[in-house]
């Protein structure tokens, strides 16, 4: 019986241990990420809030109409994004922000606008949110969220618009 109680003891702490591993992990590849990819300094890492933010939302993995760190999809990523750094109230999907952001050009993207994509479809079915030198965080559906280029080929052929959300 003793024995029994003590492996059971044994696998709880050691999944415990497991996802505190991994999520030490995400947060390495998150801060390499936006410090030897896109060229943030970690001193801004842990002063600015959207860095912040991404560092731990950083590796979550993709589920379509989830929202939650167990699995997000792009939009909600985003929209509880814009909530917790920028204390607006993004729309829920792809098209409805499409909608409600002002269109802007690429060249003049800031930090916290929108980036949309039509992967598979004729419509925008794919958003991000731009950091700056052409990268971009999003919740990518093979990856989960993580920082890619809009020079890449995949997202340079994807791209359908950027827009600045026009808040009420």
């Amino acid at each position: 019986m003793q024995r029994w109680i003590f492996s059971l003891l044994l696998l709880i702490s050691s999944c415990t241990l497991h996802k505190k591993i991994q999520s030490g992990q995400h947060h390495q590849e998150a801060e390499l990420a936006l410090t030897q990819t896109v060229g943030y300094s970690s001193r801004e890492l842990k002063k600015t809030p959207l860095l912040k933010f991404i560092t731990e939302w950083y590796g979550t993995p993709y589920r379509y109409g989830h929202c939650e760190k167990k699995g997000i999809d792009c939009s909600c990523f985003c929209k509880i994004l814009y909530e917790s750094v920028f204390a607006q109230t993004l729309p829920r999907t792809v098209s409805e922000m499409h909608s409600a952001s002002n269109k802007i050009s690429l060249r003049k993207l800031r930090q916290g606008d929108l980036v949309f994509f039509n992967l598979n479809a004729k419509h925008p079915d794919h958003v991000g949110i731009y950091l700056k030198e052409g990268y971009f965080i999003h919740a990518s559906s093979s990856k989960g969220v993580m920082v890619s280029s809009l020079k890449s080929e995949y997202y340079k052929k994807g791209f359908y618009s950027a827009g600045r959300f026009k808040s009420e």
